[in-house]
C-alpha cells in the first residue's frame, strides 16, 4: 500500500498529496480497507525499506502535536494527519460530539480539507479559517472524448523539460510556493524517478512551456491529474485543455490507467474539462488558516 507511504508524504507541497488516499472511497471506507490489509509481513517489509507507514489508527484522545503523521478515529470521525494539514472524513450520520471538536481545534494546521457537509459544520468553530470549495471529477477511457491535437505538445523527460515545468509554475500564484528556485534539484529529482505511470506533458512554443500538468500518483489505480497550469499571459487560448487531453490520452490508452481524477474550483474550468468526457463526483471543501 505505498499510495500510504510515499506519494502522501511530502515536504515541498504537502497539501497537493493530501488525497492519495482515495478517489472513490470515503476515508472511513479506507481505514476499513486499511485494517484489513495490515499484516505483519507488510509492515516488516516497510520497515526494512526504510519507509513510514501511516496504516494504524489511534483514537483521537490519544493524539501529540508532536506526531507528525498518524491516522485517528472514535469510529465515527475519521483523521489523516500531517505537518501542515489534516483530512478529515465522518459517517453520513456524524453529528459531532465535544471530544471531536476538541481533537479539530487541537490540530491546529494550516488547512483541513473535508467533504462540503462536515467542513459547513466545522466552520462556525473555526473563526480563523476561510473555506474554499473544490470540486472532484473523475473520466475513464470509454467517457474519453480526446480533442485535436496540438502540435506544440510535448512530454517531458529531460531535466531541462522539468526546469521548465517549475519555471511555469513559479509565475503561478497556485502552484508557486511549491516550487521555489531553491528546491529545483530536489523537485526535478522527484519528478525524475516517479515510477510508472506517471507522466508529464506541457505546451511549449520557441523553448517556452507555456502550458504544463502531470500525473500525481503511483501505481494503477485513483490516479490524478495534478499541476495543471497555463502562463498567465497566455490564458484563454485552450492550452491547458490541450495537456489535460494529452495525459488523458497518454494515462488511457498507453499506461492502461483505468480512471483519472482531478480537482477544480471555479465552473469555467469545470465545463471546460466536462468537454473531454470528466463528470463531476463530489465536493470538498479546503479550510485555509487565514496569518
Amino acid at each position: 500500500m505505498s499510495i500510504a507511504t510515499s506519494g502522501i508524504i511530502s515536504n515541498h507541497t504537502p497539501v497537493v498529496y493530501l488525497f492519495y488516499f482515495s478517489q472513490s472511497d470515503t476515508l472511513s471506507a479506507v481505514f476499513r480497507k486499511l485494517d484489513y490489509m495490515i499484516t505483519e509481513e507488510l509492515a516488516l517489509s516497510l520497515s526494512e525499506k526504510g519507509e513510514k507507514h501511516l496504516f494504524f489508527a489511534n483514537n483521537l484522545i490519544d493524539y501529540r502535536k508532536e506526531e507528525e503523521f498518524g491516522m485517528y478515529s472514535n469510529g465515527s470521525l475519521y483523521a489523516a494527519v500531517f505537518p501542515y494539514s489534516v483530512l478529515i472524513d465522518a459517517e453520513d450520520s456524524w453529528k459531532p460530539e465535544k471530544e471531536e471538536y476538541d481533537f479539530i481545534l487541537s490540530l491546529d494546521k494550516s488547512l483541513i480539507a473535508a467533504p462540503e457537509y462536515i467542513a459547513k459544520t466545522l466552520l462556525p468553530s473555526l473563526p480563523h479559517y476561510r473555506a474554499e470549495k473544490r470540486n472532484m471529477m473523475t473520466i475513464t477511457k470509454d467517457d474519453f472524448i480526446k480533442k485535436e491535437r496540438d502540435a506544440r505538445l510535448k512530454v517531458l523527460r529531460t531535466k531541462s523539460d522539468f526546469l521548465s515545468l517549475f519555471r511555469l509554475y513559479r509565475k503561478t500564484p497556485e502552484m508557486r510556493d511549491g516550487f521555489s528556485a531553491a528546491e529545483d534539484e530536489i523537485n526535478m529529482e522527484n519528478f525524475m524517478s516517479r515510477p510508472y505511470p506517471f507522466a508529464a506533458v506541457a505546451l511549449v512554443e520557441n523553448g517556452k512551456t507555456l502550458s504544463g500538468a502531470y500525473l500525481s500518483n503511483e501505481g494503477k489505480r485513483n490516479i490524478m491529474i495534478s499541476g495543471v497550469a497555463t502562463d498567465p499571459l497566455h490564458r484563454g487560448r485552450g492550452y491547458a485543455c490541450s495537456v489535460v487531453s494529452e495525459l488523458i490520452d497518454i494515462a488511457l490508452n498507453e499506461n492502461m490507467v483505468k480512471r483519472l481524477s482531478l480537482w477544480y474550483i471555479e465552473e469555467e474550468t469545470g465545463r471546460i474539462y466536462r468537454s473531454l468526457g470528466f463528470r463531476d463526483t463530489g465536493s470538498w471543501i479546503y479550510l485555509k488558516k487565514e496569518e
